[in-house]
């Protein structure tokens, strides 16, 4: 009996002292996105854009827990009510989170800029300012997916004497991680 008790404690201690697996750890990632625009007004309700982007994130700093990264997003929005109103929308965001370059949730809160231009026929108008963001998403060994919201400055969007009171933009994102 006793030899049965020591082998069972062998392979009990050998199993717990087993290597756990590290993170696989991958600073990249680049994939699709599907964005939106909203614009709200005092006395005209609102306004939204909408469509696909493309999306690239870098992770440039690593302390193990928390992460410093960059993200840039390009989308090719069109308005909901007025088809010929297109946008151009470019943001780059700087962002501190946790596991942004592991699999698993991930978290992150930050600021940037963006640049919006929208045109419609052969009139056109360019938006930038400044922004504040929060992120959640997950991670696989490869993919990830992303939810992003970009508070903006409502000041950025003035055409004549329509100036918007609340600004925000927000993006899904599927990526492949490397």
């Amino acid at each position: 009996m006793k030899p049965l008790y020591c082998a069972a404690l062998t392979l009990v201690m050998a199993l717990a002292s087993k290597p756990v697996l590290a993170d696989t750890v991958k600073n990249y990632s680049v994939g699709v996105s599907s964005s939106a625009t909203s614009l709200g007004y005092k006395n005209n309700g609102t306004e939204s854009l909408s469509g696909l982007g493309l999306t690239g994130s870098a992770v440039f700093a690593d302390d193990g827990r928390y992460q410093w990264a960059g993200r840039l997003n390009y989308a090719y929005m069109e308005h909901e009510n007025i088809s010929s109103l297109r946008s151009h929308n470019t943001d780059l965001s700087a962002l501190w989170g946790s596991r942004l370059n592991r699999e698993g949730f991930s978290w992150a809160i930050g600021g940037g800029v963006f640049n919006e231009r929208w045109h419609a026929n052969s009139n056109s108008a360019t938006f930038s300012g400044v922004q504040l963001v929060g992120s959640l998403g997950y991670r696989w060994q490869s993919l990830s997916i992303d939810f992003w919201l970009n508070l903006r400055n409502a000041n950025a969007y003035k055409v004549g004497n329509v100036q918007a009171d609340a600004a925000a933009n927000g993006a899904l994102a599927l990526s492949y991680r490397f």
